[in-house]
């Protein structure tokens, strides 16, 4: 289940809503053909209708910026002196603490 046909193209219907979510015409690349994968696979074996696909594309999208981000922040404290780096793994024990202890609330 790709999104795409036996000769490599996408339906029309499937490039309608790749326009709608600003993805542009699929031309075939990996990028494009995952993109079909992942359409193919929210729309036609889940049932996901356009509006959630968006959302799930916005989740998807902040996820991963969050990533990113979450990487630059690593590496800039892998740079930081030994105890640096020790004070703040001790202060980020306290805060993860306080964030699950206030889960529920």
């Amino acid at each position: 289940m790709t999104g795409y046909d036996e000769n490599g193209r996408i339906g029309s219907a499937r490039a309608a809503l790749y326009e709608r979510l600003g993805w542009g015409q699929p031309a075939g690349e990996p990028a494009d053909r995952a993109r079909a994968a992942l359409l193919a696979l929210l729309v036609d074996e889940f049932g996901v209708n356009e509006a959630g696909v968006e959302v799930i594309l916005h989740l998807l999208a902040q996820m991963h910026s969050l990533e990113r981000r979450l990487d630059l922040i690593g590496r800039a404290l892998r740079r930081l002196p030994p105890e640096s780096q020790t004070l703040f793994e001790a202060e980020f024990r306290i805060l993860c603490q306080i964030i699950e202890e206030n889960r529920d609330e």
